[in-house]
């Protein structure tokens, strides 16, 4: 299960160093089942509370349709999709994880100058499973890390 993954591979080891953190949370609801073409997968009702297993101390929820007028997402089609999707599916799917990582950017800039953080633990799709822990020497040194890449390192002030 996503969540237990999430735990175990993000969570965990978070609290295992000591290491104090927060959770931030940017999210979408749909008022349609959520299907991935390009990924074959079948229409699917997304449960909309499904977040809340993250038990963030940060959240905005906003809907779809606010996100596409809010971005302007027809703006981004002036040119045919790179991916191929039927209706631009990808390439608004794209901006709208690109917009989610703003948001949460804008979140955690908030909080500042109350919060100061060593690091950014950043992942989009929450609800696909981690399959990798994230490694301690990444966990105590300031970095960005994203649980399908190599860490990337983010100089320390």
């Amino acid at each position: 299960m996503t969540i237990e993954s999430i735990r175990k591979h993000i969570f965990a080891p978070l609290k295992e160093f000591q290491i104090d953190f927060d959770v931030y949370v940017h999210t979408m609801t749909l008022d349609h089942p959520h299907q991935n073409e390009r990924a074959k997968e079948p229409p699917t009702q997304l449960d909309p509370d499904a977040w809340k297993l993250l038990a963030p101390d940060y959240v905005t929820v906003e809907t779809e349709a606010d996100i596409d007028q809010n971005i302007g997402l027809s703006r981004y089609r002036t040119f045919p999709c790179p991916w191929k999707s039927r209706n631009y599916q990808t390439l608004d799917n794209v901006v709208r994880t690109l917009y989610s990582l703003q948001e949460v950017t804008l979140m955690v800039e908030q909080q500042q100058p109350e919060k100061q953080y060593d690091g950014v633990l950043s992942f989009c799709e929450a609800r696909y499973r981690i399959q990798r822990t994230c490694p301690r020497m990444f966990l105590q040194a300031t970095c960005w890390w994203h649980p399908s890449t190599q860490p990337q390192h983010v100089a320390r002030q």
